[in-house]
């Protein structure tokens, strides 16, 4: 059951990728507005799985990563390798030599906090889900290119604040 249960969870992951790389944009986007553009079309997309992923992915933290997750996380891992290679080419991402092979685990952990977010997230149309993914991105490319301590501090103030 774990294997069909991570196929799911693998296509999700691979069918929200595709929408969003076949789109006319793409091709002109930065892999900051990739991951973005992935993220909340993820979110979206989410919306029709929210009873399941609250039920097999909520409730087990961020951190965690159960068997039935190995293929949504693989597939995460390819999408955010895609991103991260036109990151570096581009300048936007700093090429860290063998750190570089941690990028993409770091963008599923975030990823996951970022899940972990939206199935929590009461308000109205989900605005601060929209709110936490564009902070969160914007600190996570930061963080791998230039402006680190002023978008942890705007994130940290989102955080911080009251809905």
């Amino acid at each position: 059951m774990d294997a069909v249960e991570s196929a799911m969870w693998a296509h999700l992951v691979t069918k929200v990728a595709a929408a969003v790389e076949g789109g006319d944009e793409w091709a002109s986007f930065s892999a900051k507005q990739r991951m973005l553009t992935f993220q909340l079309a993820f979110c979206e997309e989410a919306l029709a799985w929210r009873s399941l992923l609250l039920q097999r992915v909520g409730k087990i933290g961020f951190l965690a990563c159960p068997a039935y997750l190995k293929g949504f996380e693989n597939e995460f891992h390819a999408f955010a390798s895609r991103v991260i290679a036109h990151g570096i080419d581009t300048g936007e991402i700093a090429g860290r030599g063998p750190a570089v092979s941690l990028y993409p685990k770091i963008f599923y952990v975030h990823f996951r906090s970022v899940i972990e977010f939206h199935l929590k997230d009461e308000s109205e149309h989900f605005e601060r889900t929209d709110a936490y993914i564009e902070k969160s991105v914007t600190l996570a490319f930061d963080l791998l290119g230039k402006q680190a301590i002023d978008s942890a501090m705007d994130f940290g103030k989102f955080l911080l604040a009251r809905p």
